[in-house]
This record gives structure tokens, sequence and C-alpha cells, in this order.
């Protein structure tokens, strides 16, 4: 009998399918749909439109999860979230937005947000787990940084 719930090797697949799906809409190696669709000769050819309709069918499946499964509240404040945490990454200069860095980090956010709710995450699960993230990751960098202080 299959496990039933949610289970680490399932979430890994969704969000691989979703940063799949993030990332082969646009990424900035000039790879992806939008580069296809827009580069010349600028034509509708049946390859472009199942692709175009194929990503398509996949944002309506994942967005609409996203909002089942958070409502309006819980999109805001998810995005609040993931917002400071590349803020607080940035800041720490963990992450660098020089060139295409800042667009990385943003396909890689909205794709871990998306494959995260593929499974119906409830919110306390989908804000826990990045909450005990952000506290094991502020307490290093504090360390870290309290190390480099003592030094000088």
């Amino acid at each position: 009998m299959p496990p039933s719930g949610i289970t680490l090797s399932g979430t890994l697949i969704r969000v691989g399918l979703a940063l799949a799906l993030v990332i082969g809409t646009f990424n900035p190696t000039g790879y992806s749909l939008f580069h296809w669709i827009t580069a010349a000769p600028v034509a509708i050819t049946p390859g472009k439109a199942l692709a175009v309709l194929a990503l398509a069918i996949g944002w309506i499946v994942c967005l609409r999860t996203a909002f089942i499964s958070l409502g309006k509240i819980g999109l805001v404040l998810a995005l609040a979230l993931f917002s400071v945490l590349v803020w607080f990454l940035v800041d720490h200069e963990v992450v660098s937005l020089t060139g295409s860095g800042i667009v990385w980090v943003g396909l890689v956010v909205i794709g871990v947000f998306v494959g995260g709710l593929i499974d119906g995450v409830s919110p306390v699960t989908f804000f826990g787990t990045p909450a005990s993230f952000l506290i094991v990751l502020v307490s290093a960098l504090n360390f870290h940084q309290i190390g480099s202080h003592q030094a000088h």
C-alpha cells in the first residue's frame, strides 16, 4: 500500500517540477519558452502553440493549488516571507544580486514556493519549515559575524 500524506521524495519531485516550469517559462540563459516565441522570425507554429498551452496549464494548476492551499492572506504572508528571506540573504552577502543573480534568485523562490504548495501543504507546515530554517541561518550568520569581529 503506498504511503499516505506528504513525503520528502514527493515534495522534492513537486518542487523540481515547479522549478522546471518556472525556468522553462523564462530564465536568463536564453533557452526558455519566452526566448523561443520572441525570437525571429516571430510566427505561430504548432510547436510553439503546444508549448505555450502546456506551460499555461502548468501555471494555472500550480497557482490555483497555491491559492486554495493558503488563501489570500496566506499568499500575501508567503510573498512577504520569501521577500524578507531574499533581502536577508543579500544583506548578509550570502547571495549576490549582480548580473543575472536577481533573476535566478527570483526564479528559485517562485519554484520552491509553487512546488511546496502543490502538495496542498497546510499553512502551519509551509511557514513553519522556512521559519525554522531562518532561525538556524540567522543564528549561524550572527555567530560568524561575532567571531569575525573578535578576530580583529
